[in-house]
């Protein structure tokens, strides 16, 4: 009878997995694809947002930012970096994510996709200071970012995801100003 109701589908057992996570990403497909450098920035900075709002609740940093393009042809593209400290705060993880743009150079193309993963994961991993990271005043300007993250985290549990977001995720009204990585 065991055999049976495995056969058919059917246990009643506790799905166990021992896979650690590797990575944690997002990705947009656009409604219409664009070449729009405002939306595709907007895009990406609100899939930055995610990016570290997930590896927050999890507990981990990385250190490898990958960015995924996908043309209207379906050409892929896909540009990585990695650094040498762990991070996950949204700044830093868009400021590499616009680079690895640039660097695919998708050359005024069509986007249909962009995405956004960080890799290398360590869970607890140090916050690495950077050497010129101190404002006039003598604050620690990472520091900030470090405390700000999950404070916006908790506001968007309470909230929701769009009660606060960073400026560069909302694209603007009119089509004269650009916002590009």
């Amino acid at each position: 009878p065991e055999l049976w109701e495995l056969a058919h589908g059917r246990d009643e057992r506790p799905v166990e997995t021992s896979e650690e996570v590797k990575s944690v990403g997002n990705e947009h497909t656009f409604e219409q694809d664009t070449a729009d450098p405002e939306l595709i920035a907007s895009t990406l900075m609100r899939l930055c947002e995610k990016v570290a709002q997930r590896l927050r609740e999890g507990g981990w940093r990385g250190r490898t930012v990958t960015t995924k393009v996908r043309l209207a042809d379906f050409m892929t593209l896909s540009r990585a970096r990695t650094l040498e400290h762990h991070m996950d705060s949204v700044p830093e993880i868009f400021e590499v994510a616009c680079a690895n743009l640039e660097r695919a150079d998708v050359g005024g193309q069509k986007v249909r996709l962009v995405g956004v993963t960080v890799s290398g994961l360590q869970a607890g991993a140090p916050r690495q200071t950077r050497l010129f990271d101190r404002a006039r005043d003598g604050t620690d300007r990472g520091d900030k970012w470090r405390r700000l993250g999950p404070a916006i985290d908790r506001i968007r549990e309470r909230f929701g995801d769009d009660a606060l977001r960073h400026g560069t995720s909302l694209q603007r009204r009119k089509k004269t100003d650009t916002a590009e990585c």
